[in-house]
């Protein structure tokens, strides 16, 4: 142990990795998630996974808030490396409050960004309401109602500006470094969104398999729909690839 502590000192660029399950594993032991299998074929970065179940844009943006203050050059000691956020389609949902949200994310905040700076707001007492009756009675799934994100410029440009905002506070300790937006493969239903991102955000788009549909190889189980080993194994060779061509 204290020799791989000391090596995994000696490592001198980070990739902070941020999301959702996806990024965090669920269904997984740590060594089948692709924050770690991306240190394993990159031994020269040091991985941080800051994903976890239920995130999307709004929490990751907390994470610089100054009363959380998670990442900083203190707990990211390495100066040079790059940020990762990874999108999955649900995300739109989960930060404008669709009806899957609610059900189990009522309690998240609201949030914007304005003046370039991160507004939290209480839901309103009738949407907090609403949410509590669709859990407690499952009344959405029941008669198959789901209300969606707004398909409008306002909210894309909202999502991105969270994204953006993000970027922004990664920079601010690690100004030369680069933040990168990456797409799961099979997650890019609507895109609309990464027109409005600060140019300096590079996104990576990566394919789809040919036999993604394979869902046996590509999922954890018929129960666990999330991201199998083999799936986040292609992702890492993939990011990895893309990311050469900018670091």
């Amino acid at each position: 142990m204290e020799e791989y502590l000391a090596s995994r000192n000696q490592v001198s660029n980070h990739a902070v990795f941020f999301g959702c399950s996806f990024t965090f594993g669920d269904g997984l032991m740590y060594s089948s998630t692709f924050p770690y299998l991306f240190e394993k074929l990159n031994p020269d970065y040091k991985s941080y996974n800051y994903g976890a179940s239920g995130f999307s844009p709004q929490q990751i943006a907390l994470l610089f808030d100054k009363q959380v203050n998670i990442i900083n050059s203190e707990t990211v000691p390495e100066k040079k490396g790059f940020a990762l956020y990874t999108y999955i389609n649900d995300h739109l949902n989960r930060v404008y409050g669709g009806s899957r949200f609610l059900r189990w994310g009522y309690l998240v905040p609201d949030m914007y960004i304005e003046n370039d700076s991160l507004i939290i707001k209480k839901w309103s007492k009738t949407r907090l309401l609403c949410s509590k009756v669709f859990k407690d009675v499952n009344l959405l799934s029941n008669f198959d109602i789901n209300f969606c994100y707004p398909h409008k410029k306002s909210f894309y440009e909202r999502f991105a500006g969270i994204i953006n905002y993000t970027a922004k506070k990664y920079w601010e300790p690690f100004p030369d470094n680069h933040f990168y937006v990456s797409i799961y493969p099979g997650q890019d239903k609507d895109l609309n969104w990464t027109q409005y991102l600060d140019n300096k955000i590079v996104i990576l788009k990566v394919d789809t398999p040919a036999d993604y549909n394979d869902k046996r190889k590509y999922e954890v189980s018929q129960l666990d729909h999330h991201p199998s080993k083999v799936s986040n194994v292609y992702y890492v060779e993939e990011l990895t690839r893309l990311i050469k061509g900018y670091e």
